[in-house]
């Protein structure tokens, strides 16, 4: 048997390649703002191999004030903490951090770092100032004015089942940015988190008008482009109009642990009693579905 210490000189040459390609910073595009509220934003970003990311904040344009040190700041967040989300993200190249600890209707400026897993090597987004700049929403309304009177409004969920190529496998680590017609910015939610791959859901309450930097209602008709942002992979655009929804101005009671019960019931017949029905419908698209499950889901861990 013999051992041999050495390549020969093209295979030496295809691995230096090799080497060297990996060893670069990673290149960064389709830097996003999304999830803005009073006190918190998000970035999301692609990187074009497997990455860690990073922000820092700044109150000023050219980054003399760095504040960052005094702000939370979160990357890859989930809802419930979900590291197999997490790793998915990073191994595609999707990167998304969240601020928070923000005064409401208050300008920042940020810088976005990318760490490749391999190289250790870091890229910066921009590379000097100008920086760019995200302002905060002015507050959280939980009502709308008609006529005289301010009564609640509800927002849905969206939802869409993210595949890889394949299109049988959950696109883990991918994610769904919704941009709703006169919302300030879009709103993006990671496929696994909070519900089973595929899905992906955006949740609009967290949606603000671009007029008045308020929570804004959805009432049916606005038009909502859904990218599918898969990083390395690029990304999918298609589009929906949310629903003409009625009585989503109503005053009534909210939905409890009682209710959600009643609802599941529904869910398991194929002719729901009529008054049942009007229970369960909670969007009111005249059906009781996945939008009715997703809803349970919410109201009873609320309720635990």
């Amino acid at each position: 048997m013999c051992c041999y210490g050495f390549l020969s000189g093209s295979l030496a040459l295809l691995v230096l390649i090799a080497g060297s390609v990996w060893a670069l910073p990673p290149q960064v595009q389709d830097v996003t703002i999304t999830d803005v509220t009073p006190v918190s934003f998000s970035v999301i970003w692609a990187s074009d191999q497997p990455s860690t990311c990073e922000l820092m904040v700044f109150a000023d344009v050219n980054g003399i004030q760095d504040i960052t040190v005094s702000l939370t700041i979160t990357p890859h967040p989930t809802r419930n903490n979900v590291p197999a989300v997490v790793t998915a993200a990073q191994n595609r190249g999707v990167m998304k951090t969240r601020v928070s600890g923000l005064a409401p209707a208050t300008t920042y400026y940020f810088q976005t770092r990318t760490t490749s897993l391999s190289a250790n090597e870091d890229t910066l987004y921009p590379s000097s100032a100008p920086y760019p700049a995200v302002t905060t929403a002015q507050g959280i309304s939980k009502t709308t004015a008609v006529g005289i009177d301010q009564v609640p409004f509800t927002n849905d969920l969206i939802y869409r089942a993210l595949y890889e190529a394949d299109g049988t496998t959950a696109a883990h680590g991918a994610l769904l940015v919704a941009t709703v017609a006169d919302g300030r910015y879009p709103l993006s939610g990671f496929v696994g988190d909070g519900f089973a791959g595929p899905l992906a859901v955006i949740d609009l309450n967290n949606l603000y008008s671009a007029s008045t930097g308020e929570t804004m209602a959805v009432q049916g008709g606005q038009k909502i482009t859904l990218a599918a942002f898969y990083g390395i992979q690029g990304q999918t655009e298609s589009a929906l109009v949310v629903p003409r929804n009625l009585d989503l101005l109503a005053a009534r009671p909210p939905i409890g642990l009682a209710d959600a019960i009643l609802i599941l019931q529904a869910l398991t017949v194929a002719d729901p009693p009529t008054d049942l029905s009007l229970v369960a419908d909670c969007n009111q698209d005249g059906g009781i579905g996945l939008a009715e499950s997703m809803h349970i889901l919410q109201v009873v861990s609320l309720a635990r």
